[in-house]
């Protein structure tokens, strides 16, 4: 399984040296488990920093990942009120009839409403956790 991609752009490289036989070997073991050999580097070396034995496939494995997905997905969701911040003020601006305004106004309060109730859920998932 291949690392899932990063919220930003993988930029960093490092060089690593092999005998003929090892990178040989690194090479076929990829092969096997279905990885370039940069990716089978990149999960050992992840798995290695996060403190995870050198099994473990993958940073996608990471016991930390649901909570970091969650935060992004609700960056997402705070763009998208962004967004409607935007509609709002653009609605305002063009003269645009207050029903408009008050639909954007009712899917803002929603997206907030979500916003807050995934917050809580993660907030009282890390105290249960003693996080």
């Amino acid at each position: 399984m291949n690392r899932r991609r990063a919220a930003e752009p993988r930029t960093r490289y490092r060089t690593v040296r092999f005998t003929p036989a090892e990178d040989d070997l690194i090479a076929r073991r990829a092969a096997e488990a279905g990885l370039s050999v940069a990716g089978c580097l990149g999960n050992l070396g992840v798995a290695w920093a996060l403190g995870n034995s050198l099994t473990v496939a993958g940073p996608e494995d990471d016991p930390q990942r649901p909570v970091v997905e969650a935060v992004e997905a609700q960056s997402a969701q705070l763009r998208r009120i962004g967004n409607n911040v935007n509609q709002i003020a653009r609605a305002v601006n063009s003269g645009a009839t207050a029903a408009l305004a008050d639909e954007v106004l009712r899917e803002l309060r929603e997206a907030i409403r979500r916003n807050h109730a995934v917050m809580d859920g993660l907030l009282a998932k890390a105290v249960r956790r003693g996080s």
